[in-house]
């Protein structure tokens, strides 16, 4: 009873099955079929396809942050298997637990992958999650897509399997890392580390916990370790106290990190990436794109901020760029002083006063940023290679600062054409919604680039690179903004 086969070929087939029985003269039965084939819902499953590690932080409710880490295979066919993950959430008296999980996904032929995961070991349940996947390195963003309420965003990253040992973690690294402290008011911490592949770790960190400053404070582990799985743990001191962490290693030169203590309910989840190079005040030269989250000069207003961050590689720079403040779309512009330390260590120090930002430099004008300021700037600094966008883009949220910031993945295609039409996956306090736009633009020679809709601001991107941009919602109706990074 079975027909089975793989179509080649769209379209619509009608066929007659006969039943016969056993008799002579035989008795007949004749009935009329049809098989429609139509355009597979999954065409980019095989896009998806190896092992992959993926972080995201965010909120389970209004007064209890969370975050969770994890890896898992998959087939390029539709399936995940070997699903590992770590959940550390302020809520149920914060019980940090490890699982397992398996799961199917969809690729559609925007490269917007759909996962269900279903749970085992200590945890129990599922969900779904939605990732937006580059075409050129399968690598992406993620963010929670069902009616659970939990409300999360983050990275997605194809692993290096030959990596998954302590001994590839060697040299100097740079992490940024956000979330929330005890009380889940925003905290963000920025900073460097060295390893000598066999367990030990010594480096230097700065955090902002909703203005209470922890700066250049001393980093150590002796215990740091990576098992076959590409899972790796370390006990961290730093701040006055030991914290335990787990890490997911995605190569050799980056891994995926987030804070996993059972004594103490902070919740702090980020990126992990191999410094490159001699830092001095040269390093910072040129032009980069700043991408700035917080909860504003207030502690409690959603706020995002997309520009420019001009260093002449001596001692001074300025800041030219647009910010939604709950809502309220104006310029930021601002000049000051740098210097740089050998470790790669930033101040930014405004002239006349004001909140100092501290970078950890990456490479030569790629940095994480902390604020100092109660709200809590977080966020990166990019070298700026390219003024003008072309083709089509998939992106995903930052992390949420807030309960209230809708989590979202994004499809944009148009760019060269003068209009853009875009598929928008949002993740709010209603569930999941998917919607349609679009818009028309105009791009300024610095990379600035704004989005209209029926004569009316909606958005501004910043040219990143050829391949990569950063969308800065730049709307009154977008009270609860936050940024996308889009890349081809």
């Amino acid at each position: 009873g079975v027909i089975s086969g793989t179509p080649t070929a769209t379209g619509t087939s009608t066929f007659t099955v006969t039943l016969a029985d056993s008799e002579s003269p035989a008795n007949t039965l004749h009935a009329t079929f049809s098989i429609a084939i139509s355009t597979a819902s999954c065409p980019n499953n095989s896009t998806l396809n190896g092992n992959y590690a993926f972080i995201s932080n965010g909120w389970s409710s209004s007064t209890t942050a969370t975050s969770d880490a994890g890896s898992f295979v998959a087939d390029g066919n539709g399936n995940l298997t070997q699903g590992l993950l770590d959940i550390a959430d302020q809520g149920d008296a914060f019980a940090p637990k490890s699982g397992t999980f398996t799961g199917t996904y969809c690729v559609n032929s925007s490269n917007i992958a759909t996962l269900n995961l279903k749970y085992a070991g200590a945890l129990s349940g599922g969900n779904t999650f939605i990732a937006a996947l580059d075409t050129s390195d399968k690598n992406g963003h993620i963010i929670s897509y069902d009616a659970s309420g939990v409300m999360v965003a983050g990275l997605l990253r194809q692993q290096t399997t030959a990596a998954f040992k302590t001994s590839s973690i060697t040299g100097n690294y740079a992490f940024g890392l956000v979330g929330g402290d005890e009380i889940a008011n925003r905290l963000g911490m920025a900073g460097q580390f060295t390893s000598n592949g066999t367990g030990t770790l010594t480096g230097e960190d700065d955090s902002d916990d909703l203005g209470s400053l922890q700066s250049s404070q001393t980093l150590t582990s002796s215990n740091f370790s990576i098992a076959s799985t590409g899972r790796g743990t370390a006990t961290i001191t730093t701040n006055g106290g030991n914290f335990s962490f787990v890490f997911y290693v995605v190569s050799s030169t980056e891994m995926l990190m987030m804070e996993f203590d059972t004594t103490t309910p902070r919740i702090l989840a980020g990126q992990v990436l191999q410094q490159s190079g001699t830092f001095t005040d040269a390093s910072l030269s040129g032009t980069s794109v700043i991408e700035l989250q917080s909860l504003g000069s207030t502690g409690s207003v959603p706020t995002a901020t997309a520009g420019l961050l001009a260093t002449n590689g001596i001692s001074t720079y300025t800041i030219s760029a647009d910010r939604n403040q709950g809502g309220t779309t104006n310029t930021l512009s601002e000049a000051g002083t740098f210097s740089v330390a050998s470790n790669g260590r930033v101040s930014l120090l405004p002239t006349g006063g004001g909140n100092t930002r501290i970078l950890y430099l990456i490479n030569a004008n790629q940095a994480y940023a902390v604020g100092t300021n109660i709200g809590v700037d977080s966020g990166m600094i990019k070298p700026q290679s390219a003024t003008s966008a072309s083709g089509a883009y998939v992106g995903g949220s930052f992390p949420p600062v807030s309960v209230s910031v809708n989590e979202e993945i994004a499809a944009i295609s148009g760019f060269g054409s003068g209009s853009l039409s875009a598929t928008l996956d949002l993740n709010g306090t209603g569930g999941p919604v998917t919607q349609t736009d679009s818009w028309t633009y105009v791009t300024a020679p610095d990379g600035r680039v704004v989005l209209n809709h029926s004569g009316l601001q909606v958005g501004i991107i910043y040219v990143i690179s050829g391949t990569k941009f950063v969308f800065l919602p730049a709307s009154a109706l977008d009270a609860d903004p936050a940024l996308i990074d889009f890349n081809q």
